[in-house]
């Protein structure tokens, strides 16, 4: 699908476990290969299920990750939590029907967290450089690129899966789309009025070969109250007006080291009844500087990370307002990975408060330490 063409062009993580920069070895491109399959789960498997009578193939792909954790002054309350689950089960189809008609369903259950839905549901259209889709997808709003194993902040305030319309064009290293949709959240209370005029663009630009590869990209939403964190944040579910939101990426590959940088932000202030911080309109945003570098380590391809994220007003959001982090992931067979995580989050201080949905928040000015291995096998 040409809406994530950001996400499988050159920034592409193990469900954010790690990033390969040295294309031209053979470990390096299995790891590629391997980031590419866990994160977008739309290329064919090695047997795919064909319906001979209409010639239809149907490739059926899929992600396993396991996640033990434990974390260290939990919620900022004192407590210490450990735990073992299944952070990722997801399960994809994906079909071309005819030429330039592409179907794709994809399953996903993320325990204490997502019961088994339809995570993704929509059919693509291609022609020449033109390209359309229609259903439930995650919007190009923010690129996300991350060697870690956990999200980075960005996507906590920025991720959005909404059902649109997309139209765009895609030439060479460079496309552009533009989509609608109706979003959860309504203007001025009134429900009655609830219509399809929320819209996003989204801008990328992605080119290099293996010794330099870069990727930017620009994407605007008409309404970013309807970011999956934030419909969730904001007071009784409406807003007075509808704040618009920016998000803006860079990442480039330059030999064994790479760079993620990302910034997503509301472009004006909510309302004090809506989303607020200090007593008055909260305008939130997250960034994310991260740097890695891929060593070898006694015959294992290992990528080496450490970054350095952020959130301005977004307490009452339940984010931290800073968190450090440092990774090392490794392919220990074909197509499994093994990823170590030991992130420390600072939350708001104690002058800070906001309110949203729910209770009145207040920062703590504590901090949390977290340590997480993830095993994350794709087929």
């Amino acid at each position: 699908m040409k809406s994530t063409f950001k996400k499988t062009t050159l920034s592409i993580a193990v469900s954010a476990v790690f990033f390969s920069g040295a294309v031209a070895a053979d470990t390096n491109s299995e790891i590629e290969k391997l980031k590419k399959r866990i994160e977008q789960l739309e290329h064919s498997s090695n047997a795919p299920a064909e319906n001979s009578s209409k010639g239809i193939q149907l490739s059926i792909s899929g992600a396993v990750e396991i996640e033990a954790g434990y974390v260290r002054n939990d919620g900022y309350e004192g407590k210490t939590s450990s735990d073992i689950a299944v952070a990722t089960a997801q399960l994809a189809f994906e079909a071309d029907v005819a030429e330039g008609v592409n179907v794709h369903v994809t399953l996903l259950h993320e325990e204490d967290d997502t019961d088994l839905e339809v995570d993704e549901a929509h059919i693509s259209f291609e022609r020449g450089v033109m390209f359309a889709s229609a259903g439930q997808v995650y919007v190009p709003f923010g690129g996300f690129a991350s060697n870690l194993v956990s999200d980075p902040l960005t996507l906590d305030l920025g991720e959005t899966r909404e059902t649109v319309i997309e139209l765009g064009v895609s030439t060479g290293s460079v496309a552009a789309s533009i989509y609608v949709f109706n979003g959860d959240i309504d203007d001025n209370g009134a429900t009655e009025r609830s219509k399809a005029e929320m819209y996003g663009v989204s801008f990328a630009l992605a080119d290099g070969d293996d010794d330099f590869s870069y990727e930017f990209g620009l994407d605007y939403i008409s309404s970013i109250a309807d970011t999956d964190t934030l419909q969730d944040g904001i007071a009784g579910g409406t807003v007075d007006d509808y704040v618009s939101g920016v998000s803006i990426d860079v990442s480039f590959v330059l030999g064994a080291a790479n760079v993620n940088l990302e910034y997503t932000a509301a472009n004006d202030e909510f309302e004090v009844a809506e989303l607020s911080f200090n007593a008055r309109g909260a305008k939130p945003a997250a960034f994310n500087v991260e740097v890695g570098y891929l060593v070898n380590l006694v015959g294992f391809e290992t990528q080496l990370a450490a970054s350095y994220q952020g959130t301005k007003e977004a307490l009452a959001l339940g984010l931290p307002e800073k968190r450090l982090a440092v990774a090392a992931s490794t392919l220990i067979a074909e197509n499994t990975s093994l990823g170590l995580e030991l992130a420390r989050d600072y939350d708001y201080g104690q002058s800070d408060a906001g309110a949203g949905e729910g209770p009145i928040s207040t920062g703590t000015s504590e901090r949390s330490n977290m340590a997480t291995i993830q095993l994350a096998v794709v087929f």
